[in-house]
């Protein structure tokens, strides 16, 4: 259903986040 497109939709943006976070600190240093 939906509900498990929205869990997945979420769980994606939060990797992306995750790797760009990760991203800016190793160009930080």
């Amino acid at each position: 259903g939906s509900g498990e497109g929205d869990k997945f939709v979420k769980w994606l943006l939060d990797e992306i986040s995750e790797k760009e976070k990760e991203a800016e600190r190793s160009l930080m240093h």
